[in-house]
């Protein structure tokens, strides 16, 4: 994971370390790979087959790291991250 920016929070969910890395690429990547994509966390959810309130947390997560922004409860890429950070890390 040493390829990009992403830091992993210990309050993601309790899952291994492992996991919850890949829980958090996972949604990353759904995101990089459609940069127009909005969903909520519901629809997040059902689309990766996360639990809702896991798929809160690692969206908001990826908020507070600036990757991801928020409004009215849907969630898109940044653009900044999806044109430089993505291109950069080889992603």
């Amino acid at each position: 994971m040493a390829h990009h920016d992403v830091v992993f929070e210990e309050t993601v969910d309790r899952r291994d370390r492992r996991a919850r890395q890949a829980v958090v690429a996972s949604v990353l990547t759904t995101f990089s790979n459609m940069p127009a994509l909005t969903l909520t966390p519901p629809q997040t959810a059902r689309l990766l087959g996360l639990k809702t309130d896991v798929s809160q947390r690692v969206l908001r997560q990826l908020v507070q790291q600036g990757l991801l922004w928020e409004a009215g409860g849907r969630y898109r890429l940044r653009e900044d991250f999806a044109a430089t950070r993505l291109m950069a890390a080889g992603w």
